[in-house]
């Protein structure tokens, strides 16, 4: 049993080691947020997805700027 427990931990590590390096090499990362200084902006994203309506607010202000 411990091997089999083994093994499903060296599966997960290869995982996350897979992952971390896919994004690494395709991800690209354009903003962090600071909690002393954009806590609103924190406030207003929270519950909401995220990434999802960034891209919206960029896709619209591209639009507007053709």
């Amino acid at each position: 049993m411990a091997n089999t427990k083994n093994k499903e931990t060296m599966a997960y590590k290869n995982k996350i080691s897979y992952i971390k390096e896919y994004n690494k090499k395709k991800v690209k990362l354009y903003m962090e947020l600071n909690p002393k200084t954009e806590s609103d902006i924190i406030k207003w994203l929270n519950g909401r997805r995220k990434a999802t309506y960034i891209k919206q607010l960029i896709r619209e202000d591209m639009k507007n700027h053709q």
